[in-house]
């Protein structure tokens, strides 16, 4: 019965897009409906083919594409997949996956290992909740090893590309880690030698590979509940064959044909059926059941067609299954009843599907290649006796794989005890780059990775998929599609896109790209999300929210930049509707403090964090000690690069084997250059284009310089201290105030006395205990305040 801590949540569950009801989904649906559960919901369609099977359910099964069967998908808890996304989603409408916003649960339903599959994470638009599986080392593959056939190609590119020594037919995460330890190590040896985008690229292949760990549920298969309790009766050799594309045609010239023909006369197969009065017996795919009458004469119409009505009467009646490589024989082992892999065509399988086992004879099964061998194996006299002592075996082997074995109706019961809490985050253009995208990422990333369902949604999409590093279990929709001219949009859509947003200031700094259609869409979608985190991240997109959300949501809004840096109208606005939110985000104390002398009573102060990447960076290893100092920014007035140039320049001709690198574009950029070659430190000052690998240049060199004359929070100074590196600054205000220490994780200089600049540089250059010190400070800054989990603990609390 329903236990006392458990809500009866809205779940629906479907199979084969309504068509059958015989696999995990049917079965866990009885199991709540048996449980006394009101709420769940199983979706069918006319042709289902064990209608009579759910009949007797009639108060909790829905004909798909109902009016009933659309209302039930928009207000679930959950949605439980057994095959695909059209077990329970409506039929209609395009960007099927777009729709509703409830979380999914995929019950796996054969054996990973025996097929290669593509799923991965992203997979569903980043909704699924839990994905099920069965086996210890299922759980592995899935976690650590998945990816998208895209990743895999560009997996296979580098390790060519750079002659990486792997020998594994399939990339787990740790080898991408190993992967990317050796081409950075190449990288600092020589830049000239690796391309920057690869390492990227291999940033971004760690981060898709596998499901989260938090998202793997090892529950095993409801189907598998009273297993046990099957009485065999043994009549049966069982073939069953998985499909291949040339079987689906007709005609007696069918290679499948060629197979049953050489079955039919394999004598020592035949003559062991008979004596043992066997039957023979053939289980078709759905998708070569057209060749069942030409198999049926091959046999002389001796033969037995099996599990199309009743499989149950298929594990009962099976006394050897034959299969190549199925996962039908996961049961049969569970069973002790003996499985033959006849596996005809190895090669070929290996090279266009593949599989995840370490030797191709890990097959739970006796495993043959051709004909002649399944001939030669009912030769032995003694067969019985191997094939018994083989299915005990496996027997064995798979039970202590199964971790939860029977178990799985309470742990799918458990997971679908409460709501799965979810938080949005409201953004400009997630597909671009910038300090506000980089910080959505990081905290979408993170609290996807602690169990919430987080959902991005960005008013512009300027790009195929993001550039910087969104993990594909965070779901992403966009309302206008900005790329290509407008030609991803409807007629409608370009007609509204043509006309300048009412809902936004005209004096937001985003405006020019906001138009009609983005209020309209963001209007309507910010009614659909109930019960959820809503996160806006710029005024004018905040203000919006707070206008339109429902009720049942908490608003968050996030404030990137001073309040007396908005312009006027923006600063009535906020004074308007700010205190309505839930809580006001300030990154800095002087921000919230700015906020809070206009009267806003509901202003905290929650720094941006970032991931900790050093343990990555750490594994490529550095052997000596870098005599270089990095500084990253844009090339404009009020970074002050022609600063710290000019402070290098004090000391240069007393370090001629140290470097300073400076990475980053903008106006300023000649005069720079002109300076660099005035003050004769060409051998020693370079200029670079902006890089993407801004972790990997600090971890590579000995501290940061910068020189800015204001920075709002200053991310690149905890980018450092993450690295364990000390900064050199200016005693600025704002952000970096907060966290710079004198003598404790950086050195500071009077504001624009590049005289004293100079010598704090040089202190660091000289003194490697104090460059030490101040690194160990820098590291121990950044893990106690700016860490990510330290930052959203926070956020988490307050968002109560």
């Amino acid at each position: 019965m329903i236990a006392e801590d458990s809500n009866d949540l809205v779940l629906l569950l479907g199979e084969k897009a309504g068509k059958q009801a015989r696999d995990n989904g049917f079965f866990f649906f009885e199991h709540r409906i048996s449980q006394g559960y009101k709420n769940t919901y199983f979706v069918y369609t006319h042709e289902n083919i064990d209608i009579n099977k759910i009949k007797k359910y009639k108060e909790n099964i829905l004909l798909k594409d109902s009016r009933k069967h659309i209302s039930t998908f928009y207000k679930a808890d959950y949605l439980l997949l057994n095959d695909g996304y059209l077990d329970v989603f409506p039929t209609t409408g395009k960007s099927p996956l777009s729709k509703g916003w409830s979380p999914i649960i995929y019950l796996q339903h054969g054996i990973i290992s025996y097929k290669k599959v593509h799923f991965y994470k992203g997979h569903y638009n980043g909704r699924i909740r839990s994905f099920i599986t069965s086996l210890s080392s299922e759980k592995n593959i899935v976690s650590q090893i998945l990816q998208p056939r895209k990743d895999i190609n560009q997996t296979k590119k580098l390790v060519l590309k750079y002659k990486i020594p792997h020998y594994n037919g399939y990339t787990s995460k740790e080898d991408l880690k190993n992967f990317y330890s050796f081409i950075l190590e190449k990288y600092y040896r020589d830049k000239n030698s690796v391309d920057a985008e690869d390492l990227q690229t291999l940033k971004r292949l760690i981060n898709n590979i596998g499901f989260l760990d938090i998202r793997v549920v090892n529950a095993g298969l409801s189907r598998h509940k009273n297993l046990s309790n099957t009485k065999k009766t043994n009549r049966n050799i069982l073939f069953f064959f998985t499909w291949r594309e040339e079987w689906t045609v007709a005609g007696p010239q069918n290679s499948f044909l060629e197979i049953i023909k050489s079955i039919k006369n394999s004598k020592s197969l035949m003559e062991y059926a008979k004596r043992k009065k066997l039957n023979i017996a053939f289980y078709l795919h759905e998708k070569v059941l057209h060749l069942k009458d030409d198999i049926n004469s091959l046999f002389n119409n001796d033969i037995l067609f099996v599990g199309q009505e009743d499989f149950s009467e298929v594990l009962s009646d099976t006394a050897i299954c034959v299969t190549d490589y199925s996962s039908i024989s996961f049961e049969f082992n569970l069973l002790k009843t003996p499985v033959i892999f006849l596996q005809f065509d190895y090669d070929q399988y290996k090279f266009e599907r593949g599989h995840f086992l370490d030797s191709p004879y890990d097959f739970n099964g006796t495993v043959v290649r051709k004909i002649s061998d399944l001939e030669s194996l009912f030769s032995q006299k003694n067969i019985r006796d191997i094939l018994k002592k083989s299915a005990i075996s496996n027997h064995r082997k798979v039970l202590l794989d199964y971790e939860n074995y029977k178990n799985t109706n309470a742990i799918l019961d458990d997971i679908v005890r409460k709501k799965q809490e979810h938080i949005v985050y409201f953004c400009y253009n997630l597909y671009g780059v910038g300090g506000t995208v980089q910080t959505v990422i990081n905290q979408a990333n993170h609290l996807v990775e602690r169990g919430y369902q987080v959902s991005i949604i960005s008013l512009r999409r300027t790009a195929e998929t993001p550039k910087l590093h969104l993990d594909p279990s965070v779901r992403l929709e966009y309302l206008n599609d900005a790329r290509s001219k407008g030609r991803h949009r409807t007629k409608w859509e370009n007609h509204l896109a043509q006309y300048p947003s009412l809902l936004f200031k005209k004096t937001e700094d985003l405006y020019s790209g906001l138009s009609l259609l983005t209020d309209l869409k963001l209007k309507k979608v910010s009614k659909t999300i109930k019960n959820a985190t809503l996160v806006g991240t710029f005024p004018g997109l905040c203000v919006n929210i707070l206008k339109n959300a429902h009720k049942s949501n908490i608003v968050m809004v996030q404030e990137h930049k001073e309040f007396s840096s908005h312009s006027s109208e923006i600063q009535k606005s906020l004074i308007k509707h700010y205190n309505k939110a839930h809580k006001v985000v300030a990154l800095t104390k002087f921000q919230r403090e700015e906020f809070n002398a206009q009267g806003f009573n509901n202003v905290i102060n929650i720094p941006n964090g970032i991931e900790d990447k050093l343990e990555l960076l750490a594994r490529a290893g550095l052997h000596k000690k870098q005599k270089r100092i990095v500084s990253f920014g844009r090339l404009v007035k009020i970074k002050q690069f022609d600063l710290l140039i000019q402070a290098f320049s004090h000391i240069a001709t007393s370090y001629p084997d140290w470097k300073v690198d400076i990475y980053g574009d903008g106006e300023d950029k000649d005069m720079l250059l002109q300076m660099i070659d005035d003050l004769r430190l060409n051998d020693q000052v370079t200029i670079h284009s902006p890089t993407s690998l801004v972790y990997e240049e600090i971890y590579n060199s000995a501290f940061c310089a910068l020189t800015a004359s204001k920075e709002p929070f200053g991310m690149v100074y905890i980018e450092s201290f993450s690295m364990s590196k000390p900064v050199v600054s200016f005693d600025i205000g704002y952000g970096p105030k907060e966290f710079l220490v004198d003598g404790y994780n950086s050195l500071i200089s009077p504001c624009f006395d590049t005289q004293d600049f100079a010598k704090k540089m040089e202190m660091l250059m000289t003194d490697e205990n104090l460059l030490q010190k101040l690194g160990d400070n820098a590291r121990q800054t950044y893990i106690n305040n700016y860490e990510i989990s330290k930052v959203m603990d926070k956020f988490l609390r307050e968002c109560k």
